[in-house]
């Protein structure tokens, strides 16, 4: 390497396109849940109940998203894992896997707090 060429400096990975991915999933499953069926209306409120405010947390970066955001996709990794050790839902268990892990990924470069309160 070149001794004189100063190091790039490190950025941090950035959840805003998964706080929009998140927030506008959240949204059409409140729209699938008002216009579908009565049988399906409750999945569909669950999903809006917990990407909604996921998708809010990560775009104005408070810090329970990070922990909840942990929670849910360490489970969603686990889940998608069982199904295919299963030879169970491959297309959705690789898919859920793949963005659950990137999802993941982003959470864990997350910036954390210094101890004046300032993030890094």
């Amino acid at each position: 390497m070149d001794q004189n060429r100063p190091a790039a400096p490190e950025r941090p990975v950035e959840l805003t396109t998964w706080g929009v991915v998140y927030m506008l999933l959240g949204w059409l499953s409140l729209a699938a849940a008002i216009l579908g069926g009565l049988a399906e209306a409750p999945y569909f409120l669950a999903g809006a109940a917990t990407l909604l405010p996921l998708g809010l947390g990560f775009w104005f970066r408070w810090s329970w998203a990070r922990w909840a955001g942990f929670l849910l996709f360490a489970s969603i990794v686990a889940w998608a894992g069982w199904q295919l050790i299963h030879n169970r839902l491959w297309f959705l268990s690789i898919a859920l896997l793949l963005t659950s892990v990137e999802t993941l990924i982003c959470l864990g470069a997350w910036p954390g707090r210094q101890p004046d309160g300032k993030a890094n």
